[in-house]
């Protein structure tokens, strides 16, 4: 069965946690900056490479306590 070429693919997934010990937390895009260059070490992404990608996805995107 052939794949439609526009199916999405994960290539790798990062975190960023901040806890209340580390408070005050970094700002929102640092936090992602931080999660997006930890998936990109962890698909084997080399960081000169970021700038290429056509998206990032978000998931449950954060709160604040």
């Amino acid at each position: 069965m052939p794949i439609d070429p526009r199916t999405p693919v994960i290539i790798g997934v990062g975190q960023k946690t901040s806890r209340k010990e580390s408070l005050p937390g970094p700002e929102p895009l640092l936090a992602w900056e931080q999660a997006v260059r930890t998936a990109a070490e962890d698909g084997g992404i080399a960081s000169a490479d970021l700038a290429r990608a056509d998206m990032i996805g978000v998931v449950d995107l954060m709160s604040w306590t």
